[in-house]
């Protein structure tokens, strides 16, 4: 069996033809023996990988809270602070029909006999939580750019 190589990319034409077989050298004994360990070693790890990943998948909540506490403390805090942050954007909107709040911040209007925030000052206020959480967010996601 002849078996073709080429030698060079640019030039194509030129191709070496090898016809006898190709042995290995002596020291491929020991690369031979180094790719086993670390092809034994890789399945040992991928194997203990999947054990594990299938340990941690049928593990029940408690089991889970006591193995991995700093992660179940983690997911609470951020969880929290995502309920929080949207329970901020809709708290101060709320704010708007509270008598309090109108008497304080709004002006009066003799036309209906009532305080009222002005519509400019609703729209205003409501943007600036958006604006807070962009102050928030923007330098800890340029962190990871």
């Amino acid at each position: 069996m002849v078996t073709e190589f080429v030698e060079d990319v640019k030039q194509q034409e030129v191709v070496t033809q090898i016809s006898e077989p190709l042995t290995k050298k002596a020291t491929d004994d020991s690369v031979d023996s180094e790719m086993n360990d670390y092809i034994s070693k890789f399945l040992d790890m991928s194997n203990n990988a999947r054990d594990t990943d299938t340990k941690e998948k049928h593990m029940s909540l408690a089991e889970g809270i006591k193995t991995f506490p700093k992660a179940a403390f983690w997911s609470v805090v951020l969880s929290t602070a995502l309920i929080m942050e949207g329970y901020d954007t809709n708290l101060i909107n709320s704010f708007y029909g509270f008598p309090a709040f109108t008497k304080k911040y709004g002006e009066y209007y003799p036309e209906s006999d009532s305080y009222e925030v002005p519509t400019k000052w609703q729209t205003s206020i409501s943007m600036a939580i958006y604006c807070v959480m962009l102050q928030k967010f923007v330098p800890w996601f340029l962190e990871f750019i």
